[in-house]
């Protein structure tokens, strides 16, 4: 259950009295780089001695910096300052109308409420009273008072209407009480205490004093205003319930959360009888201590969470049994829908001891993972496993953790989220080999494509090394998730449904040709390299045993060029390598025999001899009207064909007729090594250019 996941992440940090600004940066938006509400932050500093009130607004501080992203500036939060004057960003609803509970008295502004305020400082008042009743923070204040406060906040407002500002404005109003002692604000002359304090600006009521906010006094408002937001969809009060999930007695709440939208209420059907929107304790109820895990856990969880890279997610809603139809998609404009991706890490046993070398390591690998920062040469990025980029500690690479991995799609601003897989208990050992495996699988593409393509064209080899890739390409994105939580699994992959997807695209390019051999030879790539992958996955990490592959196509080629009387196919694979090669081999002499003139242009044997008026190659197809007639063909023509080619042209005869059976009950798999041996036949041309540049192929 996803609930009970981010309760068990988020536990071992509530429960080790973590460190007040990291609950702050954690759980509120604070933590986020980008938040251009810290652009404008109008400060309003406010002291209330009986019945004397004293206020001061500042000119809107920038709780951030700016730096060049490429062609623009970009705003960078300063999460220092920030963890000062935490927020929350609404998910659903109206964001600039009150909604959920607010730690402090800090108010998100909006680009039309910008415009409000200038226009009329009653709206400041009005925009305070709304949220005021839903501030954690105790403060007394009547309707004279909030008015004083708007008027004191209105200039600011109309000097902002009145600047040359590109884009829309956003901005927060930070009522900061500095008061006695124990206040969250109080002015002093400098912060005391680093760890805690953070000195937010100069004090406009006390000049030679600086307003100091306390982290450890904001921090239990922060979880106060979380409590108060499961309660509003249902409290029970102590002694009447327990917990869902830990089974203490007391004080439960509803597991409504705003962490994160999948635990908001969206759902517009009819609830249950004994359920409402204002009841949904009776359902999941969590006690102080849970909801403040969970609270913790999902914005860890966002922490790691990202958008699949936009040319992946066009494979994936691409067609993969037509060539043409993965061309458009590829070359489609605009975007496609964001599919997201995030992971979580978890122990296997929920036992470990507070204090300990145990707990401080796990806490370091998740605050590691959510920064996404490299530690050492050991930590791994799984971009290649997961198809976003993640970051596996060392840490968590032993099989002590397990791995849980979440695919969605839809508006998470909106609560309105689309489950596509979720993949629990992934062994980091698995994880680590499948990435080595990818690797290799790379380099293995590179080697393959460096024999048949010159070193100049263009290919993406990291292309070969993304799993998300090769599954969706081998089986179809309808296979896509199961395909990766087998994998994910160790379990085994069937080669059937590969095959028939291959067969197809190689079919429908074969009606093209010759113009399409660079496209045909990039699908014979596909095919070998997924070919590779398959049988050392399934021999190496599922442990099932390779498949029966055929030999290296090199060495198939060597022997039907050198040795052909040799030749003994072992399976139909490899003898429709070698129809596919004689073949082709043909064909060359067929375009020369059949052109006209030294510079005219022959014609091609497959669609001239073979496929005739026939839209579609099959086995019966090649050897009635291919391999069986070549020595008439040759007879008609007079090629002049070599003794040579005669003596191969017959071993092959004999052994499609020996192995005539296999090939009748394995179609698709003769089809995709006939195309193969077809597509490869002379290839090794560019084999020297190749190893000169191979290392640039390979890092390319």
């Amino acid at each position: 259950m996803l609930i009970e996941s981010l309760i068990r992440l988020g536990k071992p940090f509530t429960s080790t009295a973590p460190d007040p600004r990291e609950v702050i940066l954690a759980v509120t938006n604070a933590g986020d780089e980008r938040l251009r509400f810290y652009e404008r932050v109008y400060l309003v500093e406010i002291k209330k001695h009986e019945e004397e009130l004293q206020v001061a607004a500042h000119p809107y501080s920038t709780f951030g910096s700016y730096k060049t992203d490429g062609k623009k500036d970009v705003f960078f939060t300063n999460k220092n300052q920030a963890a000062a004057i935490p927020v929350i960003i609404p998910q659903g609803g109206d964001p600039t109308s009150p909604q959920g509970r607010y730690a402090i008295p800090a108010y998100l502004t909006y680009d039309s409420q910008f415009k409000d305020f200038a226009n009329d400082s009653n709206k400041i008042a009005a925009f305070l009273n709304g949220r005021l009743n839903r501030t954690m923070v105790n403060v007394e204040l009547d309707e004279d008072d909030i008015n004083s406060i708007a008027e004191v906040l209105h200039p600011h407002f109309l000097a902002a209407q009145k600047e040359d500002i590109k884009g829309k404005i956003l901005g927060i109003i930070a009522l900061m009480f500095v008061g006695d002692d124990n206040s969250t604000y109080t002015l002093a002359t400098r912060a005391s205490n680093p760890a805690t304090e953070v000195e937010v600006a100069p004090s406009r009521l006390e000049p030679d004093k600086k307003i100091i906010a306390h982290l450890d006094r904001i921090a239990p408002l922060v979880w106060d205003a979380k409590l108060e937001e499961g309660a509003e969809q249902g409290r029970k009060e102590q002694g009447t319930s327990y917990c869902s999930f830990c089974g203490s007695t007391g004080e439960v709440v509803s597991a409504y959360c705003k962490a994160w939208p999948w635990f908001t209420t969206t759902w517009e059907g009819p609830l249950p009888l004994e359920l409402d929107k204002k009841n949904m304790v009776e359902s999941i109820a969590l006690c102080k201590e849970c909801y403040s895990a969970l609270t913790f856990g999902a914005n860890l969880f966002s922490s790691t969470v990202q958008a699949l890279p936009f040319w992946l997610t066009k494979e994936i809603f691409s067609p993969s049994s037509s060539p043409a139809g993965k061309q458009l998609s590829r070359e489609m404009r605009g975007n496609p829908e964001p599919i997201y991706g995030g992971m979580l890490v978890l122990p296997v046993l929920d036992n470990l001891p507070h204090e300990s070398e145990e707990i401080d390591l796990f806490l370091d690998g998740v605050r590691q993972m959510a920064a996404r920062s490299k530690g050492s040469a050991l930590d791994r990025h799984l971009q290649n496993i997961t198809g976003f980029e993640v970051l596996l500690p060392e840490t968590f690479q032993d099989d002590l953790y397990r791995l849980n991995l979440l695919y969605y799609s839809g508006n998470p601003s909106r609560a309105d989220i689309h489950l596509r897989a979720n993949i629990e208990d992934v062994l980091p050992s698995v994880a680590t080999k499948i990435d080595d495996l990818l690797q290799e699988i790379g380099i293995f593409a590179s080697k393959v494509h460096s024999y048949y393509f010159p070193p100049t064209s263009k290919w993406q080899q990291g292309n070969y090394t993304s799993l998300f890739y090769l599954l969706v390409t081998a089986y179809g994105a309808g296979y896509l998730w199961s395909g990766l939580s087998t994998v994910l699994h160790r379990r085994p992959l069937t080669e059937k449904r590969f095959v028939i997807n291959a067969v197809q695209r190689m079919q429908e390019l074969s009606r093209k040709l010759p113009d399409s051999m660079w496209e045909l030879r990039r699908e014979i790539l596909f095919y070998l390299v997924f070919r590779e992958f398959l049988s050392r996955y399934n021999e190496e990490i599922a442990e099932q045993g390779g498949l029966d592959i055929m030999r290296p196509w090199q060495e198939l080629a060597n022997v039907l060029a050198v040795a052909p009387l040799e030749l003994r196919c072992a399976d139909v694979e490899e003898l429709g390598f070698a129809v596919g090669n004689v073949i082709r081999e043909f064909s060359r002499w067929y375009w020369m025999s059949t052109r006209s003139g030294a510079e005219g242009k022959g014609r091609d044997f497959i669609k001239h001899r073979v496929m005739k008026f026939h839209s579609r190659l099959t086995p019966d197809l090649i050897w009635r009207e291919g391999l069986a007639r070549l020595g008439e063909y040759a007879l008609k023509l007079d090629m002049g064909i070599p003794a040579e080619f005669k003596e191969k042209t017959g071993v092959i005869i004999t052994e499609f007729s020996r192995l005539r059976n296999e090939v009748e009950a394995d179609k698709d798999k003769f089809m995709a090594s006939f195309w193969a041996g077809y597509a490869l036949q002379g290839a090794g041309k560019f084999e020297a250019e190749a190893e000169e540049n191979s290392e640039e192929l390979i890092n390319s």
